[in-house]
């Protein structure tokens, strides 16, 4: 049998009630996972790894074996070492837009307040402001359309971090067209935020059109995985 470092096989479901299992049950979740020693998958306090002479690798190695030092293991416990995204908190998802038509001056940048959320599972955005402050720390994948009306207006979608330019997209140079930007972006979950503009980069104004459907001017992100 060969080994395979930090590998999960899924268990029986924590009680929604109280969040716990106990030491027997939590052995169905851990029984067959295989992990490198001392792996940092786990805290070592409340789950350890130890080396089970009775199950060896084709080199004839003991194996490495996960098993229940804590009987009180809670959720946290068990995510306190863990980079994944297991709760709903840490599975942030955004989609915000307007339906607002929004006159954009020439050769200016103009920061944009989405007053609509289709989804917001996290509460971190701000629609009187327009800034998205996610709450995990984490990569996020983000992405911004700007939907334009006028004749041939030179505008540009821009995702912000914390004020700045991270991201710059296509220039929509025809009626009703759309720009987008996307971008892989880190978060500190405390104070970064995110942000729409838009640039147009003509001497004239130039408006984004109010939309519908899914020709909106929206920003949407979701958590990619968390930091440790």
């Amino acid at each position: 049998m060969a080994t395979m470092a930090d590998l999960f096989i899924r268990g029986k479901e924590f009680a929604a009630a109280t969040g716990l299992k106990s030491g027997a049950e939590l052995e169905d979740l851990i029984a067959r996972a295989y992990p490198v020693a001392s792996s940092q998958l786990v805290d070592q306090a409340t789950i350890e790894t130890f080396s089970d002479a009775a199950v060896c690798d084709d080199d004839g190695n003991p194996i490495n074996r996960l098993r229940v030092k804590d009987g009180g293991i809670t959720v946290a416990k068990l995510q306190a070492k863990a980079r994944v995204a297991a709760t709903a908190a840490d599975r942030l998802a955004l989609h915000a837009y307007t339906d607002t038509a929004i006159a954009l001056p020439g050769s200016a940048t103009t920061n944009l307040i989405l007053e609509h959320e289709l989804r917001d599972s996290g509460s971190c955005y701000n629609t009187t402001t327009g800034l998205f402050l996610p709450t995990t720390a984490g990569l996020y994948l983000v992405i911004g359309h700007v939907y334009t009306s006028g004749t041939n207006p030179d505008i540009q979608a821009i995702i912000r971090v914390n004020g700045g330019d991270a991201s710059w997209g296509g220039v929509c140079n025809a009626t009703h067209a759309r720009a987008t930007a996307v971008d892989i972006i880190s978060m500190n979950g405390t104070s970064d935020t995110i942000n729409l503009a838009a640039k147009n980069s003509s001497a004239a104004a130039a408006a984004l059109s109010a939309g519908s459907g899914s020709f909106m001017t929206s920003l949407q992100a979701v958590l990619l995985c968390t930091l440790t």
